[in-house]
């Protein structure tokens, strides 16, 4: 009798930090072995259409060129491959609590920390459609909070209007 291969879907996580998800694995600071170096300034060092999916969480806003990296992400998408990108949600009253998104990393003498950009769900989409894809999809969802009670108020204030409430913007697309 014949085994039946299962077809893998490859999976690149760009900017993966301590992230498990997928198959190979892009950083800018590499936190373990199975992790490749890789600036954002340079081509991603995979060929053309080698994957069929690109995930990136909390790593969007770090891009200070995130169109070149957007466009170099459609070259290693396999024909209908698909991104999928978690960033910061710029309406997010909680980022002008914290004062950290707006220029509290200074005040904590985290100079390592660069954020270049925040986004809205439609700067988003531009970014997406300007860069080759299409089939867009855009939400908003609740990441990880400080504590209980900051969970619970944002989770109120995002069941009454997620644009303010949720801190995260969840964006898919095809090739």
């Amino acid at each position: 009798m014949q085994k039946i291969r299962r077809k893998t879907r490859r999976i690149l996580n760009l900017g993966c930090g301590k992230e498990i998800y997928g198959t190979d694995f892009l950083d800018i600071n590499p936190t373990r072995k199975d992790v490749k170096k890789w600036s954002a300034y340079d081509k991603i060092p995979f060929g053309n259409s080698a994957f069929d999916e690109v995930y990136m969480k909390n790593f969007f806003e770090h891009l200070n060129n995130p169109n070149k990296v957007l466009k170099e992400i459609h070259r290693v998408l396999k024909r209908n491959g698909r991104i999928v990108l978690i960033t910061d949600n710029a309406s997010f009253f909680g980022w002008h609590l914290g004062n950290t998104h707006y220029g509290g990393y200074e005040k904590r003498n985290n100079t390592n920390d660069m954020h270049y950009a925040l986004y809205t769900s439609w700067h988003i989409r531009n970014h997406l459609k300007q860069s080759g894809f299409r089939n867009i999809s855009v939400s908003y969802i609740l990441g990880n909070t400080k504590n209980l009670l900051h969970f619970l108020v944002f989770t109120c204030i995002g069941f009454l209007n997620k644009k303010f409430g949720y801190n995260l913007i969840k964006a898919s697309a095809e090739k």
